[in-house]
Parts: structure tokens; sequence; C-alpha cells
């Protein structure tokens, strides 16, 4: 009986000791604070674009076509976006892809600790149907922010000049302060 209890606790430490650490994965299987190379062989969509600070894929989200783009400072991991490339007849279909995928994000994160249209001019406040072009021309920005333990999500339609630009972003708490610092210091160093 002793032999038996001994073998058994035996290949349970064996067990836990051989195991590897789980690594929590914050956006795709990747995890913040990973190297380019390390989240260019996690990635298994065709890289389009590569630089020092960014790797672009193009992928779709929800059926939408978008760019897939990673940022890093210092080599690690900090931000992931999803930049939407779809085009529409009319703005309003925006606001549609929009609601869509604002609803996924809901479905994942639970209902958003931010959730608002912020309107600059009102001027189409009271015409749904002009909603996107209030988009387009910078007087209405829709945005939705959720906040995990390790990231901050966050959803934005946006336009300006008649273009309008929609993005849902993840960001690192730890990593980017890091970037923001980095990004100040620069600024700073031009003065």
């Amino acid at each position: 009986m002793r032999k038996t209890l001994f073998i058994f606790i035996t290949c349970v430490l064996l067990f836990f000791v051989d195991s590897p650490p789980a690594v929590a994965q914050d956006f795709r299987g990747a995890s913040w604070g990973m190297t380019m190379e390390e989240v260019k062989q996690d990635e298994n969509l065709d890289l389009i674009q590569e630089d020092e600070k960014n790797l672009v894929y193009v992928t779709a989200i929800g059926g939408i076509d978008c760019l897939l783009i990673y940022n890093f400072v210092d080599d690690r991991l900090y931000n992931a976006m999803y930049w939407m490339i779809d085009e529409h007849a009319i703005d309003n279909g925006h606001i549609d892809d929009y609601r869509k995928l604002k609803n996924m994000l809901m479905q994942k994160y639970g209902t958003p600790n931010i959730d608002d249209e912020i309107w600059g001019r009102s001027l189409y406040k009271d015409e749904p149907d002009r909603k996107g072009f209030a988009i387009s021309i910078g007087d209405l920005t829709m945005l939705a922010e959720w906040e995990t333990e390790n990231t901050e999500v966050s959803i934005m339609l946006w336009g300006d000049n008649y273009e309008i630009k929609h993005a849902i972003s993840y960001e690192s708490k730890e990593y980017g302060a890091k970037a923001e610092d980095q990004k100040t210091q620069s600024e700073l160093e031009k003065l």
C-alpha cells in the first residue's frame, strides 16, 4: 500500500514539474511582451508588411475585411489592432459593421465600461439616416471600451474629410505605458 501511494505521489509531482507553466494569451494566442519573431511564428496568416515596429497581415473579423497590425516597442508586443478596410456604398454601412463587431466584443467581454456617441456638432443628431455622413465629416465618433486584467480593448468609428475609419484596438496595460513614455520622450527630444 505504501509503495503504491509513493509511486502515485511521485507520478503526480513529476507531472507538475515536467509541465511548462501556462502562458497567458492576451490576443489571438499572443501574449504581451512577446518579441516580433515570436509573434511571427505564432501567427498563421500571411505577412504582408514588416518594419522595425510593426507586423501587418490581411484577415477578416466578423466577415469584415481588415488589416491585423501588431505594434512593438523595444521588440516587445504592446498593441494589436484590427483596422477595417471594407468599403460601403452608403456611410451608414460602417455603422452596421461597428454595431456588429461591438456586439461580438460584448459577447466576449461583457458590458463595456464606456459606450458613447460623441457629437462635435449636432447638425445631424436627429437624422439617423445621416449618422454615417456625420461620422465622415468628423461630427460624430462612436466608441466603446472594455478592460481586462492585462488589456484595454476599444472599438472606435470616426472620420474626417469625408473618410470613415474603424478600428478595434487591444493594448497592454504594462507595455502600453512604456510605449507612451517613449513617444513622449521622442517628442521632448524634438524641442
